[in-house]
């Protein structure tokens, strides 16, 4: 960058994160590439803006507050799990549980005495309370097989063994009502993973943060844009974009005709579709502790 620059616009949350990568410790005397470009041209007047962030929180595990399972005179937070020592349910239950939250992972271990490593399935059950903000979605978010009931009906099938992803239904539930909720899932083989998730309370600030950014970029005389992956242990990638909206934020700063310059970080490929409406393109990977 020219010294002669008066103003830049950094944005991205990893312009500031310093993020050393998967299996990495974390860092000593971190140096971010936001710093680093305040040091460079200290000259200039640096505008910050992180952005969207690298992901869109659109869902939530579902609070243990909203679930109980038990008598109704004594209920119980949490839902009633059963647990079995096969892959359909059959039998007897090996193990009873009352769960508080309904997020597992099993990946060392089985989930519990009487439980094989591998080869097994759980049905959870109790009630569910909506509060007033109420969900519009409701869903799995998990690998492997299950499924979902709401007041004894089926609203998602996934009864067949699947990489990691999330299922959801739309659903019109009036604040205050209760709902009986059942969740199936089994496990054949490989590690675990299973949530009960909704959209309520949820809202999402991401257009109003790239409205952000634009306007940061459009008051300076050029754009800096730190852009990265989600990545490592369990977070492999279906797809080679960035994630979250950031192909969004760039698209939206290069619109502004300011010249703008993506910073990638992150250890493995990413298309560029944007490529074209950009000056220029930085592979950092993770560029470590003195990165800036």
């Amino acid at each position: 960058l020219a010294k002669t620059i008066k103003t830049i616009a950094v944005i991205g949350v990893d312009a500031e994160e310093a993020r050393l990568g998967g299996y990495s410790g974390p860092g000593n005397d971190k140096v971010s590439i936001l710093a680093g470009l305040k040091k460079a041209v200290p000259s200039a007047s640096i505008h910050y803006a992180p952005g969207p962030g690298r992901a869109i929180r659109e869902f939530e595990v579902i609070p243990t507050s909203q679930l109980s399972s038990g008598p109704a005179a004594q209920p119980a937070r949490g839902l009633q799990g059963e647990y079995f020592d096969n892959p359909q349910l059959q039998g007897p239950p090996r193990l009873p549980r009352t769960h508080a939250r309904m997020d597992f992972r099993w990946t060392l271990n089985s989930p519990g005495r009487g439980i094989p490593f591998d080869w097994y399935s759980v049905r959870w059950t109790g009630t569910l309370t909506i509060p007033a903000n109420g969900p519009t979605q409701i869903g799995v978010e998990g690998n492997d097989g299950y499924r979902l009931y709401l007041d004894d009906r089926l609203v998602i099938d996934n009864w067949i063994k699947r990489s990691y992803g999330t299922r959801t239904a739309p659903v019109a539930l009036a604040a205050g009502s209760t709902h009986a909720v059942r969740l199936e899932y089994f496990e054949p083989s490989g590690n675990a993973r299973i949530k009960l998730i909704w959209n309520a309370g949820i809202s999402d600030a991401s257009r109003a943060l790239i409205d952000d950014a634009v306007a940061a970029a459009r008051a300076s005389d050029i754009a800096v844009i730190v852009a990265g992956l989600e990545e490592g242990e369990f977070r492999d990638r279906a797809k080679l974009g960035l994630p979250g909206r950031q192909r969004e934020l760039i698209d939206a700063i290069a619109a502004t005709g300011k010249p703008t310059v993506v910073v990638l970080i992150g250890g493995s490929a990413i298309t560029m579709p944007w490529l074209d409406k950009v000056g220029a393109v930085i592979d950092a990977w993770y560029p470590g502790e003195a990165g800036g």
